[in-house]
């Protein structure tokens, strides 16, 4: 992970501590089916909006929409009008 290599000792131990806590979490695996980003796409497109959304973000919306989960977010504008999705926004800090 690279958190071995890292020099100062107490920074190092705080970011082991954090790896640790990260592995007891749940994880929603990421996987790349072509059907979960091909509808959203599609259907962006069709509004016009071909060009404006990014994969980095369709990616993420695509897999919540799929599995039914909400999105988090604190910017919401390049999540707007994807099918399915009801993202929560955070409020900025």
């Amino acid at each position: 992970m690279g958190i071995e290599v890292v020099e100062d000792e107490g920074t190092r131990r705080k970011a082991l501590a954090a790896m640790r806590r990260l592995r007891r979490e749940p994880l929603l695996r990421m996987d790349m089916a072509r059907q979960s980003l091909r509808s959203p796409g599609r259907q962006l497109r069709k509004q016009g909006r071909g060009e404006e959304f990014r994969i980095m973000d369709l990616w993420p919306a695509a897999q919540a929409v799929q599995r039914k989960f909400r999105l988090l977010t604190f910017n919401d504008k390049h999540f707007k009008g994807i099918p399915g999705l009801n993202p929560v926004v955070l409020p900025q800090a």
